[in-house]
């Protein structure tokens, strides 16, 4: 069995559902003590994958999505506790990422596009974006696949 990671965003966990896959629980975000750069990102994703396959489960479908990567691996990985022991020093960095990000990630092209459906010009941010959903009367999940 595949287990896509739904870190980086729901719509990931949806495809992984729709492909048969199982889904991982998305951890709550933690911030880090100031910014995170792309480098600090992109090198603590490539010491998670180095630990990954140091334990033999290598990334499977490994992608970007705006500046957020996207990968699955097997579920083994999980059931033996490997992808937690690996993800748990890229955690507070890829936690960080996200929420700097927020405003270009998956779930905010679906509200502008949710927005936009209903001629409604977004917002900047997500929560600009997720306030003028509420305020017209639409459930900002409706915007969302699943």
């Amino acid at each position: 069995m595949i287990t896509q990671s739904v870190r980086a965003g729901a719509a990931t966990a949806v495809a992984a559902m729709a492909l048969g896959l199982t889904a991982c629980v998305p951890s709550p975000p933690v911030a880090q003590e100031g910014d995170v750069t792309e480098t600090e990102y992109r090198d603590a994703f490539d010491d998670y994958r180095s630990c990954m396959e140091d334990h033999g489960y290598a990334l499977i479908g490994v992608e970007q999505n705006g500046v957020v990567i996207e990968w699955m691996y097997v579920e083994e990985a999980t059931t033996t506790g490997v992808e937690e022991d690996c993800y748990e020093p890229f955690y507070p960095l890829d936690s960080a990422w996200q929420i700097q990000n927020e405003d270009t990630s998956v779930a905010a092209r679906l509200y502008q596009q949710c927005l936009r459906r209903a001629d409604i010009a977004p917002a900047e941010t997500l929560a600009e974006m997720h306030e003028q959903l509420l305020a017209a009367g639409i459930d900002p999940s409706s915007c969302l696949p699943g």
